[in-house]
């Protein structure tokens, strides 16, 4: 087995945390190996300026770095799962899920007003439509508007910009050490999270044994089936980060629980509904939770949210 090895990750802040993470787990438990981490621009770092569903969505935060692996720059490629397509690159593979944080949104606004108090026509932002259909289904007086920027920026636009409030998720939030910005955690009744949220993904050659041989230890076989079945309903659904879609599946002892969510861009219909199965059977429980809520009437408005004119 060679013992140079490179990681490709984005530059910002969260992204080398989750590298430098799985550098650390896989140094831990082989320490005479060289693991370096190379920077790679993304599509989605370098026009901050295009909304991502302009730009694509699902893979503009992923593409180049599944080059570098494919081209055999980097052995690794760490992502946060909830911004890896379900549909893989060929030749490549998900190669571990080593860790999920917490997947729950948290709302960050001024003087820490909770989401129930914001004034009439507070302006929220986020760049997701998952979370932008679950705010104003909630609470349609509010003015949700399209934000970019990494976790800092965002709030930097709260406290000092046009912003009443921003959605985030909580995992990026505690793994930079920014939880006192926290005014509230919207609990999964309130906003059910996007699939895969919160959880770390590894990428490798899907022929690279010795890269494979490296991960297993660090894999969480549990996280591996939640987080599979996750993904496995959302690309029935043919989702991406156009359409307002929701997951969580979580595995106790052999059983494995998965929510799902469906709703109009506008937030005025949702269709959510909970199935229970065994781990094993994970794939097969996310694509039958799909064609569940598809033949409830979610074909139609994934539709509706594929129109252009919503946005």
């Amino acid at each position: 087995m060679k013992t140079y090895w490179v990681i490709a990750s984005r530059g910002s802040k969260l992204a080398l945390w989750q590298a430098r993470f799985v550098q650390e787990q896989i140094s831990e438990i082989f320490p005479d190996f060289e693991i370096k981490i190379k920077i790679i621009k993304t599509l989605g770092d370098t026009q901050r300026s295009q909304k991502l569903w302009e730009m694509g969505g699902k893979g503009v935060f992923t593409k180049e770095l599944e080059e570098a692996l494919l081209s055999k720059e980097a052995d690794f490629a760490v992502h946060s799962l909830k911004d890896l397509p379900t549909q893989l690159p060929l030749g490549l593979c998900l190669g571990a899920v080593p860790v999920r944080e917490s997947p729950q949104d948290v709302l960050v606004s001024k003087d820490h007003v909770r989401f129930e108090y914001l004034p009439q026509g507070a302006r929220v932002g986020t760049s997701s439509f998952r979370r932008r259909s679950q705010l104003l289904s909630t609470r349609p007086d509010l003015v949700v508007e399209e934000i970019r920027g990494n976790v800092s920026t965002r709030i930097k636009k709260v406290y000092e910009g046009p912003l009443d409030a921003v959605v985030l998720a909580k995992a990026g939030m505690i793994r930079l050490g920014l939880e006192e910005w926290i005014t509230q955690e919207f609990a999964f009744e309130e906003m059910l999270p996007a699939v895969g949220q919160g959880a770390l993904a590894v990428e490798i050659r899907k022929d690279d044994r010795e890269a494979q041989e490296l991960l297993n230890p660090l894999q969480d076989e549990d996280l591996f089936c939640a987080t599979g079945a996750e993904r496995a309903f959302l690309d029935c659904l043919g989702g991406g980060c156009r359409l307002p879609i929701a997951a969580y599946g979580e595995v106790a002892g052999d059983e494995l629980s998965l929510e799902g969510l469906v709703a109009t861009p506008d937030g005025k219909k949702i269709i959510r509904k909970k199935i229970f199965g065994n781990k094993s059977d994970f794939e097969k429980l996310g694509k039958q939770l799909a064609q569940s809520m598809l033949e409830e009437g979610a074909s139609k408005m994934i539709h509706r949210s594929r129109d252009s004119s919503f946005f």
